[in-house]
């Protein structure tokens, strides 16, 4: 009997890893489409299971107003919720969000955190802009991103704030 429920339970759960992995598929074939209202219809649940790299999508559809009109609060909230599961890309559009003021308010020290976090990543674009809002610090506050970087990456991108 525990066998047999032990099979059942990890046929499920391979099953499931399956619906995922196939709604994914299915909202990059409707963005292909262009049917945008379809794509944010498959992101949204598993977006709000807690999925990365849905959060990480519907971010980009919100920021875009892609199925849904632009709201760059609700962009920030995706992104952030990915952002904090280690996604660079989601990591990399928050700190331009936090450099631009957009659905957050403006804020050049989170932003080069941000930035740094997914360019230590290896994203190429974080790589090239994480010194962006340099530019506009003074050097405590550079001293002070560098300081909330470590922090974050020692907590796996918890308590970023």
């Amino acid at each position: 009997m525990k066998r047999w429920l032990f099979c059942l339970v990890s046929a499920l759960s391979l099953y499931c890893g399956f619906v995922k992995a196939d709604t994914l598929g299915d909202a990059g074939a409707a963005y292909v489409k262009g049917d945008f209202a379809q794509v944010v219809t498959l992101l949204r649940p598993l977006a709000e299971k807690g999925n990365s790299e849905a959060q990480y999508k519907l971010g980009v559809m919100y920021d875009e107003g892609k199925g849904v009109p632009q709201n760059y609060k609700e962009a920030s909230k995706w992104y952030r919720l990915s952002a904090e599961q280690g996604k660079p890309g989601a990591q990399y559009n928050l700190g331009v969000m936090y450099a631009q003021g957009q659905g957050v308010s403006q804020d050049n020290v989170r932003s080069h955190m941000w930035l740094s976090l997914a360019a230590a990543q290896g994203f190429s674009e974080a790589q090239k802009d994480r010194n962006w809002p340099d530019q506009q610090m003074t050097p405590a506050q550079i001293s002070e991103a560098q300081k909330m970087t470590q922090k974050c990456k020692k907590s796996n991108f918890k308590n970023c704030n």
